[in-house]
């Protein structure tokens, strides 16, 4: 059985400079996740969304 992916999952092991892309129905969860675990994990992350695609773009920024 595959494993279950989380934000926190798919947040974790980001690089500087990576992007992820997630759907526009997480947008507010995605936002509070990237805003706590940045805290967490003493790292920075810039959030913007795409009209365009219907996404939010979490960027690893420090």
């Amino acid at each position: 059985m595959a494993k279950k992916k989380t934000i926190t999952s798919e947040l974790e092991p980001m690089q500087i400079g990576d992007r992820k892309e997630f759907p526009a129905v997480l947008c507010t969860g995605i936002r509070s996740m990237a805003s706590m675990l940045g805290f967490k994990w003493n790292r920075v992350y810039r959030t913007e969304t795409d009209r365009e695609k219907r996404v939010v773009v979490v960027t690893r920024v420090e």
